[in-house]
C-alpha cells in the first residue's frame, strides 16, 4: 500500500506561530485558516511527510512550554525555534 503523504507546516499570524498538519495542499489550509481571521497568515515552512500527525506531534511537544493557550497549535516561537523547524524538509 502506498503511503499517505502530508504536510506539517508552519504559518505566522501576527506574532503567534501555528503548528498544524494538513493531507491537502498547505496553501488551501492557509485559506481555511485566513478565513477565521482579519488577516491573511504568512507560510513560513512546510515539511513534507508520510506521518503528518506524527510529526505534528513531535513538534507541539518541543514546544509546548511556549504554547499560547493550554492544548492549541499557536506558539509564542524565537528566531531559533522557527530556524529548528525549517531545517526539516521531508520525513519519512
Amino acid at each position: 500500500m502506498e503511503p499517505q503523504f502530508g504536510y506539517v507546516y508552519l504559518m505566522k499570524l501576527g506574532k503567534y506561530y501555528k503548528i498544524g498538519r494538513t493531507n491537502d495542499p498547505v496553501e488551501k489550509r492557509k485559506y481555511e485558516i485566513g478565513l477565521k481571521f482579519p488577516e491573511n497568515p504568512k507560510t513560513i515552512h512546510e515539511i513534507k511527510t508520510d506521518d503528518p500527525i506524527g510529526i505534528e506531534a513531535y513538534w507541539h511537544k518541543r514546544f509546548e512550554n511556549k504554547n499560547v493557550r493550554d492544548k492549541t497549535e499557536w506558539f509564542d516561537l524565537s528566531s531559533s525555534d522557527v530556524k529548528a523547524f525549517k531545517r526539516w524538509k521531508r520525513i519519512w
